[in-house]
């Protein structure tokens, strides 16, 4: 306040205000979407199903597997496509 020179940049606040909604999303959604999705599946799977768990396992990974878009890889959606080949051939 006053005639000070403001600690931060206006591009640091507003970088502050989006990477503060990021981790917020994280915080909150990341760690709840996995219940939502066995609970209401898409597809007409029926809920609470072994099939609901891995849709909600894919879709969790999917989402979050990085967290930013530049952290964001393959990995989540090459480690789910492995799995479920792998599950495929089991049976």
């Amino acid at each position: 306040m006053g005639n000070e020179k403001p600690e931060f940049s206006t591009f640091s606040y507003i970088a502050m205000m989006a990477l503060a909604g990021v981790g917020s999303g994280t915080v909150y959604w990341a760690f709840l979407e996995w219940s939502y999705y066995i609970k209401t599946p898409p597809f007409a799977i029926e809920a609470g199903s072994v099939t609901a768990a891995e849709w909600a396992v894919t879709y969790s990974l999917h989402h979050w597997g990085g967290s930013l878009p530049g952290q964001s890889t393959p990995l989540p959606q090459f480690l789910s496509c492995i799995l479920s080949i792998l599950e495929k051939t089991a049976h």
